[in-house]
């Protein structure tokens, strides 16, 4: 199961990779927004797909995992859902924190599971705290940054954080290959 978590997580990375390096091509040539989306989830659909075909473990690694979630107490899966989506939806509100929010929400998701995958499964899903870790530890050095180096640039300092989720997942990935 790990080797099939850690297959989907370089394909993610690669997917954020690619999607944020194109998307700051896009933002400085003033391409339009409606271009994007496309984008985004091309870059998903390939690097999944190559993913699944390349490594059949992902499909059932994934559904064992969703699963073993679906056995959670309710108050424990609506814990594990707002701390994936709170904040996504408050970037509604506050979009000037997109890139922090971005981070935060990747971060308190995964290490949520991770902890919560421990406790209701025994699994000890290393590689997912691995993300969430890197992901909240992206949030200070990117407000520093941010507040400093980027400041006169809103696309670098969103290429940044986006960098920094394709890094956590890209080392959750390899710790899950090269782990025993």
């Amino acid at each position: 199961m790990r080797h099939g978590f850690g297959a989907l997580f370089i394909a993610i990375s690669i997917a954020i990779l690619f999607a944020a390096i194109s998307s700051y091509f896009l933002a400085a040539n003033h391409i339009p927004f409606g271009h994007y989306p496309l984008l985004w989830l091309g870059s998903f659909s390939i690097s999944i797909g190559i993913s699944l075909f390349k490594e059949r473990k992902v499909i059932s690694s994934v559904r064992t995992r969703m699963k073993k979630s679906l056995s959670w107490p309710l108050h424990i899966k609506i814990i594990n859902g707002l701390c994936w989506a709170a904040p996504f939806f408050v970037i509604v509100i506050f979009h000037n924190l997109y890139p922090y929010l971005i981070l935060l929400g990747i971060g308190m998701g995964n290490i949520s599971t991770y902890f919560f995958i421990k406790r209701y499964t025994t699994a000890n899903n290393i590689e997912q705290l691995i993300v969430g870790l890197i992901s909240i530890c992206g949030i200070p050095i990117s407000i520093i940054l941010d507040s400093t180096i980027f400041s006169t640039n809103y696309e670098i300092a969103l290429l940044f954080s986006r960098l920094v989720i394709a890094t956590s997942y890209g080392v959750g990935g390899i710790y899950s290959f090269v782990a025993k």
